[in-house]
């Protein structure tokens, strides 16, 4: 369904169920907001095709820039407002440290992947950031290992409930892969969802 121009109505006029179809109900249903039956908004904020991806360089922290989401500013509102992350990394077959860190006010405040096997392998990312209040949020969510001979870390459950983000202000999401090699984290496919809430509260 397209978006149809509205009509500029001149005196005398004549009305009926084609123009109304067109002018109202098909432009309203092309405005409609998807609101789901918990009463929040979902819409994607920034998305990524499978690709190549984004490996790290060789030691230090290698900020993956093709993947930084602007959050607008006043963007995350209400408590309850939550962006979901999903991503895929792919690690390298040594055994060099493997860490990725999030990234938000600026600051990378946080270690969410913390992994020294050296078996090349795929990591699902799905993380949570919730808005708490306008200066604090939450970061939880699970990282889930492909590989069953994995030691160091298979699933993995981590949450931080002190991050700071003035949400008043626009904000970049970022992630940083530090390794003691080049490549031996690469960041693949990745989107942010936002799930805007409408009748959330604080708990």
């Amino acid at each position: 369904m397209a978006w149809t121009t509205p009509r500029t109505w001149k005196p005398l006029d004549m009305n009926g169920a084609s123009l109304m179809n067109q002018q109202v109900r098909d432009n309203m249903n092309f405005l409609k907001t998807n609101v789901d039956d918990d009463g929040s908004i979902r819409t994607a904020l920034k998305c990524f095709a499978y690709s190549a991806g984004q490996g790290t360089a060789a030691g230090g922290d290698t900020e993956m820039d093709d993947f930084n989401v602007t959050i607008p500013a006043g963007y995350m509102s209400v408590a309850g407002d939550m962006l979901e992350v999903h991503g895929v990394w792919l690690t390298s077959a040594t055994a060099g440290t493997k860490l990725v860190k999030i990234s938000l006010d600026a600051v990378p405040t946080m270690a969410t992947l913390l992994s020294t096997t050296a078996v090349s392998t795929y990591f699902i990312m799905d993380l949570r950031i919730r808005y708490r209040s306008a200066l604090v949020g939450t970061i939880n969510g699970i990282w889930q290992g492909s590989t069953a001979n994995i030691t160091d870390l298979t699933v993995a459950f981590m949450q931080n409930v002190g991050l700071t983000a003035t949400w008043a202000v626009a904000q970049t999401l970022k992630f940083y892969g530090n390794t003691d090699a080049a490549d031996e984290l690469t960041l693949l496919e990745f989107y942010v969802n936002s799930s805007r809430t409408i009748i959330g509260q604080l708990i």
